[in-house]
């Protein structure tokens, strides 16, 4: 598989220190994105030390069974999805015994966008509200549901998308890494076809920057993925860079044929 990869991450405008991080295992095609919480060093200990595990984990031993943790659904799904699930589990594990063990952590957490991509298949997980996108031609399509408050009520039809644009408690999530023993983690699995641009980003992108700017900031640069990333970091501190700002672009220049 024949991919161009860049990454960038900004503190934004408004926060003294980026809790952001993202990590890639370029030899297995994984890539991810975390935006830590806690406040100051715990949430930028959190989204390092996710990035970290994970990165350990895929590099391990795939079959060491100290290093599995078994739901017994694994059976049901790709052997590479399998890897990818329980490597965020292994960080939201590794994240809670931290808090446990210092107080002063009780709180941190983080959220995880991620990407594996493997032959013509593109596995994606995720927990929180960072998101995965992919744009097809000139269709932009978000991969991920985020697990946030205000998501939640507009699903339930309990507030408009107008209103949702303005909602206070806008960055409240529901998910997250490290906050309890054991997190449900989202997977979803597409075909992968020659063009395809992933974006893995915080949502100090998507807080400021509509869907619409996004799509139109890529198409514009196409093969230039670093232009992309700082042109979509410029956009979000354009809109007040409320928050840290993290991008990870992806193209697929020639999937496997197996």
């Amino acid at each position: 598989m024949e991919l161009k990869v860049h990454a960038k991450t900004d503190v934004g405008k408004k926060r003294e220190i980026n809790e952001d991080s993202f990590g890639m295992v370029q030899e297995k095609n994984l890539y991810f994105v975390c935006d830590g919480m806690g406040g100051h060093a715990a949430g930028d200990l959190a989204s390092r030390t996710a990035v970290e595990t994970i990165r350990e984990h895929i590099h391990s031993c795939e079959h060491d069974e100290y290093m599995i943790l078994h739901t017994g659904i694994e059976e049901q799904l790709p052997e590479k999805a399998v890897y990818l699930v329980e490597s965020i589990r292994l960080a939201n594990r590794r994240l809670f015994n931290l808090a446990v063990e210092h107080p002063a952590l009780r709180g941190m957490g983080t959220t995880i966008a991620s990407i594996l991509l493997d032959g013509r298949s593109a596995y994606i997980a995720h927990v929180g509200d960072s998101r995965v996108y992919r744009l097809r031609g000139n269709d932009l399509q978000q991969m991920t549901q985020d697990h946030s408050w205000v998501n939640e009520l507009l699903e339930d039809r309990e507030i408009t998308e107008e209103e949702a644009r303005d909602f206070k408690q806008k960055n409240v999530i529901t998910r997250a890494l490290g906050t309890r023993p054991s997190v449900k983690v989202d997977l979803r699995i597409e075909e992968v076809v020659e063009g395809d641009y992933f974006l893995l980003c915080s949502d100090g992108l998507t807080g400021a920057v509509p869907d619409e700017r996004i799509k139109e900031i890529i198409l514009s640069v196409q093969e230039n993925l670093e232009e992309a990333a700082s042109k979509l970091i410029h956009a979000a501190n354009q809109a007040g860079g409320p928050d840290n700002i993290t991008v990870l672009l992806v193209k697929v220049v020639k999937p496997d044929d197996t």
